[in-house]
């Protein structure tokens, strides 16, 4: 399985630089990384603000990988259940303002990182 082809392009003479990713189906189908994305899109509902910053606080203070279960941990503290801080990093993430390991499927052990 080949990497995607990348390129750049420019929309007009002076126009910013772009850049694109050419991908194809076998690309888009791989696992998990399909069903993870399926999984990221589920949680994409109305954006809950307390739960965000005190995620996004956290993942800041770790200063590396945690797993969604130890964060979890910590957001029991502050009275977010592991659903809010699941579907919380599953947010951040598809925002991009968190990461997640989605080598594996998604789960507890998922390890996420702030940005």
């Amino acid at each position: 399985m080949g990497v995607p082809h990348t390129s750049t392009y420019k929309a007009s003479p002076g126009a910013a630089e772009g850049i694109f990713r050419l991908i194809t189906e076998r690309h888009i189908r791989r696992q998990p990384q399909l069903s993870n994305a399926q999984v990221m899109l589920a949680h994409c509902g109305a954006p809950d603000p307390k739960a965000e910053m005190a995620v996004l606080q956290a993942l800041d203070a770790e200063h590396g990988p945690i797993s969604i279960r130890g964060l979890s941990e910590v957001m029991a503290q502050l009275g977010i259940t592991y659903e809010q801080t699941f579907t919380t990093v599953m947010k951040c993430a598809f925002s991009g303002k968190a990461k997640v390991d989605s080598g594996e499927p998604f789960s507890p052990s998922s390890q996420v990182w702030g940005l």
